[in-house]
């Protein structure tokens, strides 16, 4: 959906996040992809467009059994780098 408000994201497309929530995955996408701009500026009063209902649709997915799972059995005990 066109928006001002994605000016302050540096990626717009669809994307996989894995968290445990909706809301998480929200701020997730919004802590990296947001882009930083002058407070004060116009587009800072605009908020990410990651955290607007009305613009990003969360749609849970099947697991692939791929990547990280942080909610498989001793998934907290995995270290990463």
């Amino acid at each position: 959906m066109p928006d001002p408000a994605w000016s302050l994201s540096w990626h717009a497309e669809p994307c996989e996040i894995v968290a445990e929530t909706p809301e998480l995955a929200r701020r997730l996408a919004a802590g990296r992809f947001t882009v930083a701009v002058h407070p004060g500026k116009p587009l800072a009063s605009l908020g990410s467009p990651w955290l607007d209902r009305r613009l990003v649709h969360v749609q849970p997915l099947e697991p692939t059994g791929f990547g990280f799972d942080p909610t498989r059995p001793g998934a907290q005990n995995e270290q990463h780098s």
